[in-house]
């Protein structure tokens, strides 16, 4: 991209009204005046300019990889077969509960509605039917959100009401984290996969060529490439996906198995969940409710902890830098962990639990 715009020397309207009068008056000799036709004309020119200007000032920013934006930037990446990926919803289990033992088969619909009372308006959903059979007082089922997004994500211990609860039914709770629920790839996210893959071009058989591939399908969210992991002429992917298809895996190595070198033996794997869990203690400006701003800071770790890619290490100063950017933190501790939390090859960190208290 050049160092300076093309059209860099944008003017306002006024400015290019004022320079056609001006030179309007220095070649004619003439005075204008505000009820003439000759400023009516100039004035109606003047707005056509400033409106062209700014189209061609846009057009600009479109029609490089490292300024477009929107559908334009997806054309961009689409001529290095990069497509941006979709939202996707969270996927875990629901457990339902009753006081005292079945005296009969009692039946857990499917799409059997329950929410949260932190998230009222996101919706998670019973995907088969099950039964919390005679003499049992619980029954762990299936079940994903009806929204998309990062949002969609929940604790254990936090989804306990029921929009449409089953007859007899008494209480629902997730005993597990609610995972997988992604937004759709931001403009940011994808022009650095698109500059990317400038930077590392993709040759058939080099690393990138394999990242690129893994990562055009829906459901995963990063890649580590280990070459020759187990040999010489070996190639292991470590993949984090959403795991909302159980034959993703089988779908990348089936494509990667018809396009691959000759003699590569291929291995594809999901990456190992390191769980953890993050202490923190925040001095915060005491004109601002300390529940809002911990609400805040709680936010900012999921998206950071979200973003983390396979064998991306937690490291702290990076966390920090953004909790900094929250309004109204003066100062923090991490107490849990204490220091940088690195990982193997294979393995990915997750976010478990959140304790945030005051320093």
């Amino acid at each position: 991209m050049p160092d300076k715009n093309i059209f860099s020397s944008t003017k306002l309207f006024k400015q290019i009204f004022s320079e056609m009068v001006l030179e309007y008056q220095k070649l004619s000799g003439l005075s204008i005046f505000k009820t003439s036709d000759v400023y009516i004309k100039l004035k109606t020119l003047a707005s056509q300019i400033f409106s062209l200007q700014t189209k061609l000032n846009w057009l600009e920013k479109q029609v490089f990889a490292q300024t477009a934006t929107g559908i334009f930037l997806d054309y961009h990446a689409q001529t290095r077969g990069l497509f941006r990926k979709k939202a996707s919803y969270s996927i875990g289990s629901l457990t339902f509960k009753i006081s005292s033992p079945a005296k009969e088969d009692i039946l857990i619909p499917a799409k059997t509605l329950c929410f949260s009372p932190l998230a009222p308006n996101i919706k998670f959903s019973t995907t088969t039917e099950a039964i919390i059979k005679k003499g049992e007082t619980e029954v762990s089922v299936d079940a994903k959100s009806l929204n998309f997004g990062l949002e969609t994500n929940l604790s254990s211990q936090t989804i306990s009401s029921m929009c449409n609860p089953p007859e007899f039914v008494e209480s629902v709770i997730n005993n597990n984290n609610f995972e997988g629920g992604c937004d759709e790839e931001s403009d940011e996210n994808l022009r650095l996969r698109l500059l990317s893959s400038f930077k590392n071009i993709s040759n058939g058989c080099n690393s990138s060529y394999y990242h690129n591939i893994a990562m055009n399908h829906d459901g995963v969210l990063s890649v580590n490439v280990l070459p020759r992991n187990r040999g010489r002429g070996t190639v292991d992917l470590i993949l984090a996906t959403t795991k909302q298809d159980p034959d993703l895996l089988n779908k990348i190595k089936s494509e990667l198995e018809s396009q691959k070198e000759i003699n590569v033996d291929i291995n594809i794997s999901e990456a190992k969940i390191k769980k953890t869990n993050i202490e923190i203690s925040i001095e915060t400006d005491k004109s601002i409710l300390f529940k809002t701003i911990s609400q805040q800071t709680e936010e900012t770790i999921k998206n950071f902890v979200s973003k983390l890619k396979v064998y991306e290490p937690l490291k702290l100063a990076a966390l920090g830098s953004e909790i900094f950017k929250i309004q109204g933190i003066k100062n923090y501790k991490f107490i849990n962990p204490s220091k940088d939390l690195f990982i193997n090859k294979d393995e990915i960190i997750n976010l478990d639990k959140i304790k945030i208290s005051q320093l």
